[in-house]
């Protein structure tokens, strides 16, 4: 999606700024008017919030309206929430792993194995591996995963590195020590311990 747009707006360096604004932040544009979902943006705060005047904002749009694919394409931009910007705030782990260019679906494979071998309860996945943007796969545990289960997944050949952010359970800033939901399933998931055994099978052989 983004080569596409860099392709289009390859000799206009502003309006490349626009278009990738817009798909980050999930913003359509429609009969030449911005809109976040159904809710309209007026044509000054979009140019306010690119730090851009509002002719390049108009000039934008009258590009983009003059090439029906990408138009078509650009009416379909949908905000989406990022579940990795909360995930911390109610007790979720967040793994990020970036394996090396070329090992993309060796590493996806091998990941999930660890991940079904073990019953880890991933809640959400996200990944990228197009483009000049770096390599990742995102994985959003319910709790905390047992640090021998993080050590294989690191320890795979074709991983580059390994970012993993764990919540505070004793912190304020977790959401889950101050929500009023009780039957809630955060709370009733059965937590995979440190001292699990998680080595192989053939290991114990």
């Amino acid at each position: 999606m983004l080569l596409m747009l860099e392709e289009y707006f390859r000799d206009y360096p502003v309006k490349l700024k626009l278009a990738v604004s817009m798909y980050n932040n999930g913003m359509a544009l429609r009969n030449g008017k911005f809109y976040s979902g159904d809710m309209e943006i007026s044509l000054s705060e979009v140019a306010r919030a690119n730090n851009i005047n509002r002719r390049t904002v108009y000039e934008t749009i009258k590009f983009i309206e003059n090439k029906p694919e990408l138009a078509r394409l650009v009416s379909e931009f949908k905000p989406c929430l990022d579940r990795g910007e909360i995930s911390n705030l109610i007790g979720n782990q967040v793994i990020m792993i970036f394996p090396r260019r070329g090992t993309f679906s060796k590493t996806l494979t091998s990941v999930f194995g660890i991940i079904s071998k073990y019953m880890c309860h991933l809640e959400d996945f996200s990944a990228r591996n197009c483009g000049k943007d770096e390599l990742f796969m995102r994985l959003i545990f319910d709790r905390p995963l047992p640090n021998a289960v993080l050590d294989q997944m690191k320890g795979l050949p074709y991983v580059r590195k390994v970012d993993v952010s764990d919540p505070r359970p004793e912190s304020e800033d977790v959401i889950c020590n101050q929500c009023e939901v009780d039957e809630c399933p955060t709370r009733t998931v059965t937590i995979l311990e440190d001292s699990r055994d998680v080595s192989s099978p053939l290991d114990r052989q």
